[in-house]
């Protein structure tokens, strides 16, 4: 069963009073409105903006926000941003939380004997030196007070298209203004709409019999469905989310991350220090991915080679890593590098550091928008949506998506069918097959394997994520983040860090401002509202770490299938990062950049003088860099690649499917994503992951002929 999906309302009735209070007052702390003294130095600051703007700013405050006739405020969207991405166990321990702020006795000793009241009858000067302290505190429970405040503030408003006196003041225009009308139609048209069973026909479909039933529509499960339907097999494709036309994409980080992505946000690991970025809807990731296509390299199909798995070496593998990148398109032509990525590639050469483009899987084509990560409204971007499902259906394949797939049938050791629930309802419904190959992801393959039984040990451990820290450059130009292609540029510079190539590469990201606002520390109201207002002159390099042997799993709700992360980064992944981020703050430096923060509140904040020139050899930059050594990686990272939770391996003591993917426990039942790599990539994995599932659905077809007898 599932349980009810909560609401703001749902929130006001489990709260009191006063930890509502708490919350209100830590939201016009982190977005206040500025004293006379503070908003005349913030405009004295900013005189190459416009006095008005940096007024408006100034002005700013999370309780007059709402629009004249408008019911939206930014308390109102924090409540139901918590209703809809936090669970009943997290939602019960942040009511603690604010319950301690409502306290004057439990304010006591969280301020060190400062304040004996409750934090909403403090003034809203002493609110921010509080949360300020417990940024910076020693104990990763202060700081994670802070962080949460500071989250919950940025969540409901930056990235909120209601939020456009915001947008306005910081210069950035709340909707595409090319692809956000009503009858916007994309110059090649859009491409046509793939079917979908209705409930009618889920229903009606109880107890059919098909070849095979391929749980999920990602890289995995749409080349999985592709290579059976082609070989002339019945298939049924299941998926979890929804399916969403180009026609239907949203171009706003807020709705679409709310409708595309897992648990609709950017969600946080159960110690809160990873934040997962994950598609849930037709297509998968590949439907929300960032365009890279990139090709496993060398040292990694070597080193799966060393675990038994000699396939990768082979000339097979290659091949059919070039069928994926031709399939999809894969192409450096076109690409036209936004200001981002330019300096990415100008502070590299300055530096002498590696760098390339990245191919995109846009068939060539020229791809300026940058809302990718919601979604391609062009449909210039070969999705599995616009790729191999298209095969699929070409060939009979059938399509049920918003279906959760409760658990794989079983019966005398082989998979038979599954049972799921049909459009998100209470309503339980079974399929059958001859073989049932599970292409959920790295975060729900494990699930759908033990909620069917299985006991491996090794399901959902052994994961990788790419660890990602941000390092920012402030330029003295605009750079528009928010304009042109997402991520088109790459360098290898820091990848062999130790010798043993789990180093970092080095990416840049979307600038669009809910990911900038919540990734840049907040050092108070004046110091936040200065970077925000200087938002289009930032510009980002991520470290993307191939990490070796950090800790990381995933487990279930077993009631709901809810996702539960846990990671533990490694001494070794640490210093690759750590260095990483070096490399990324000289490149910035390289490139001209003015200014430099990281996404960790206690490292500082680094300007060089007005009479400086940017110079990577600069004796204070230097000691910048040896601060950002010793102080460490930031509390919080990111992930977009997810890998490894039902790891490929010959024996189940170490790992969980054969080499062909199949299950050690269950015969017939299959493994078909990224779960089953045996390491990281080092790489956005989507071509990986293709190539990978082409080989394991091959070895599907084939299972179908029996083995012959002499």
């Amino acid at each position: 069963m599932t349980t009810p999906q909560a609401t703001a309302e749902t929130i006001k009735r489990e709260w009191t009073k006063q930890q509502l209070d708490a919350l209100r007052a830590a939201l016009n702390t982190v977005l206040g409105k500025l004293s006379d003294k503070d908003a005349e130095q913030l405009i004295h600051d900013n005189k190459h903006l416009p006095a008005l703007q940096a007024k408006s700013l100034a002005d700013a405050d999370a309780s007059n926000l709402s629009e004249e006739g408008s019911d939206w405020s930014v308390f109102e969207e924090c409540l139901s941003y918590i209703a809809r991405t936090v669970n009943a166990q997290k939602r019960q321990e942040l009511s603690k939380l604010l319950g301690l702020l409502s306290s004057g006795a439990t304010m006591g000793i969280l301020s060190q004997g400062s304040h004996w009241s409750p934090f909403a009858s403090l003034s809203n000067r002493e609110r921010e030196q509080l949360i300020l302290r417990w940024q910076n505190s020693r104990l990763a429970t202060l700081r994670a007070i802070a962080r949460t405040l500071v989250s919950l503030t940025i969540m409901a408003t930056y990235n909120r298209p209601e939020a456009q006196a915001l947008h306005s003041a910081i210069g950035f225009p709340s909707h595409d203004p090319v692809r956000s009308g009503d009858d916007y139609v994309p110059p090649g048209g859009y491409p046509e709409r793939l079917t979908m069973w209705s409930t009618e026909q889920a229903l009606n479909a109880q107890g059919n019999r098909f070849d095979a039933i391929v749980i999920g529509s990602g890289a995995g499960g749409g080349v999985a469905a592709a290579t059976l339907a082609e070989a002339g097999k019945s298939v049924l494709v299941i998926e979890k989310g929804p399916y969403v036309h180009e026609s239907e994409f949203e171009l706003n980080e807020a709705k679409g991350i709310s409708r595309l992505y897992e648990k609709q946000c950017i969600f946080p690991s159960d110690r809160g220090n990873l934040t997962y970025m994950a598609g849930s809807l037709f297509g998968g990731s590949t439907t929300v991915n960032w365009s890279a296509t990139l090709k496993p390299q060398h040292f990694v199909r070597e080193q799966w080679a060393r675990e038994g798995l000699e396939y990768y070496l082979t000339q097979q593998f290659t091949d059919d890593l070039e069928t994926v990148c031709q399939r999809i398109g894969a192409s450096t032509s076109g690409i036209q590098h936004n200001k981002l990525n330019q300096i990415l590639l100008d502070g590299c050469q300055n530096l002498g550091y590696h760098f390339d483009n990245i191919p995109q899987n846009t068939s060539g084509k020229t791809h300026q928008c940058n809302y990718c990560f919601v979604g391609c409204k062009d449909g210039i971007k070969n999705s599995t949506m616009n790729t191999w499902l298209r095969d699929a259906k070409a060939n009979g394949a059938q399509f049920l998506d918003n279906t959760r797939v409760l658990r794989v049938l079983i019966k005398k050791g082989k998979a038979v069918g599954v049972e799921c629930l049909v459009h998100n309802s209470q309503t339980k419904v079974s399929y059958f097959a001859d073989r049932v190959v599970v292409s959920a992801g790295s975060l729900h393959s494990p699930g759908v394997l033990k909620r069917s039984g299985l006991t491996n040990k090794n399901i959902g451990n052994n994961m990788r994520v790419h660890p990602v820290a941000t390092v920012f450059g402030k330029f003295k130009e605009p750079l528009d983040g928010f304009n042109g292609p997402i991520m088109t540029a790459i360098s290898f510079a820091k990848e062999n860090v130790d010798g043993d190539y789990f180093g970092a590469k080095l990416e840049v990201a979307a600038l669009h401002p809910g990911f900038f606002g919540a990734m840049l520390p907040w050092r108070g109201a004046k110091a936040h509202k200065d970077i925000m207002l200087n938002y289009r002159y930032y510009s980002p390099i991520i470290v993307l770490t191939r990490d070796k042997d950090s800790k990381a799993s995933v487990t279930h709700n077993p009631v709901t299938g809810e996702v539960i992360g846990d990671f533990e980064i490694s001494k070794h992944d640490a210093h690759s990062m750590l260095e990483g981020m070096a490399a990324a703050l000289r490149v910035l430096v390289a490139a001209g950049a003015r200014e430099l923060q990281t996404t960790n509140p206690r490292h500082p904040v680094f300007s060089f003088a007005p009479d400086e020139p940017s110079d990577v050899t600069n004796p204070r930059f230097l000691a910048f860099l040896e601060t950002i050594r010793r102080v460490g990686v930031p509390d919080v990272m990111a992930t977009a690649h997810i890998m490894g939770s039902c790891r490929m391996g010959v024996t189940p003591k170490t790992s969980v499917v054969k080499p062909t993917g199949e299950t050690y426990e269950v015969k017939n039942l299959y493994v078909c994503d990224a779960s089953v790599f045996p390491s990281a990539t080092g790489v956005n994995p989507m071509v990986s992951t293709e190539a990978v599932s082409l080989g394991i659905a091959r070895h599907v077809v084939r299972s179908f002929t029996p083995a012959s007898k002499l």
